[in-house]
């Protein structure tokens, strides 16, 4: 994966971010070094990346970087294996940083004992914790740790970003401009997004596909996805008797239900994507009319309003049906 293959290595490599690169570089060069660190913020902008590095900085070697995705490894099993892994860095006096992605997952049980760990660490031994939901958290753990908030790259950084990769991808060749303007604009900051997105459309000769490309296929496009789209496009019409919109409803409502993930903010996209493309291919006004309506629904991001606004968008699609 491209985004995998350009992980940045240090500090100068990363885009963005540059006050929280500033305090760490600072706090390393100190001497005054924490054992315990929480990179928090959304998904894809770097937070793994970032504890890689200060880990190598910490002076480990990369057998002695220790990952964990607590999302598949969330038990006390796990906490029991980082004690008996710490056990074995006290007798080899070797640095160890442990990484905890998605640390947030981790159940109460499995937090708790942790927090016994953090308050005795080795002085070789480094926890690095990651997180896009801090909050769930215990209080406990987040107070133990120095705490750093790593953003979504602001447009200008990743325009920078994947004009760079391009550059050196393609031997100094300039990036179509609207190409890049939507990856930009769909990636809403994540570079891990971005460049999966670059990957997937940078060898297509024709440009406009790349665009519709990376509307609809930068997000979940699992045929769920696409079974509730095309169920949302379905015209029907009602006048004054209820059923053709009942069914409808209980259609989306079942296809929905369907869904392996139901995040807000992938499903809008998701929608956005599909819709997008729709309108592009739209062949007479009331459906041109119709798919530009529900691009207008879901338009705004979910991150603050969550499912009950994704249920209430989806029903707004039915509203944009019925008779005025």
């Amino acid at each position: 994966m491209l985004y995998q293959e350009i992980r940045p290595i240090d500090f100068d490599e990363m885009y963005g971010n540059k006050a929280v690169i500033s305090s760490l570089n600072s706090m390393l060069k100190s001497g005054s070094i924490p054992s315990s660190f929480l990179f928090f913020g959304p998904s894809g902008c770097g937070k793994t990346t970032l504890a890689r590095i200060v880990a190598k900085k910490l002076g480990a070697t990369e057998n002695g970087i220790i990952d964990f995705n607590s999302a598949n490894t969330r038990g006390i099993d796990t906490i029991r294996e980082v004690s008996d892994k710490i056990k074995l860095s006290t007798i080899l006096t070797n640095v160890r940083v442990f990484i905890f992605d998605e640390c947030h997952k981790l159940t109460n049980d499995a937090q708790n004992a942790f927090l016994k760990i953090l308050e005795d660490t080795p002085a070789q031994v480094y926890f690095i914790l990651c997180s896009t939901e801090p909050d769930n958290l215990i209080k406990t753990i987040r107070t133990r740790c120095a705490s750093f908030e790593v953003k979504a790259l602001r447009p200008p950084e990743m325009k920078q970003l994947l004009t760079d990769t391009y550059s050196i991808l393609f031997e100094n060749k300039v990036m179509d401009e609207k190409l890049l303007n939507e990856i930009v604009k769909c990636s809403e900051g994540s570079s891990r997004k971005a460049l999966m997105s670059l990957e997937k459309v940078m060898n297509m000769p024709d440009i406009e596909e790349a665009i519709i490309l990376v509307a609809s296929d930068m997000i979940d496009s699992s045929e769920e996805v696409i079974a509730l789209c095309r169920e949302i496009a379905k015209p029907f019409k009602s006048a004054g008797d209820d059923s053709a919109a009942v069914n409808k409803w209980t259609g989306i409502v079942k296809l929905y239900s369907k869904l392996k993930e139901k995040d807000p903010e992938k499903l809008r996209r998701a929608i956005l994507g599909y819709f997008k493309t729709a309108l592009l291919k739209a062949k007479n006004t009331d459906d041109m009319q119709y798919f530009y309506d529900i691009l207008s629904l879901f338009n705004n991001p979910t991150y603050n309003s969550g499912e009950p606004d994704m249920i209430r968008r989806l029903f707004a699609t039915l509203l944009l049906n019925l008779p005025a």
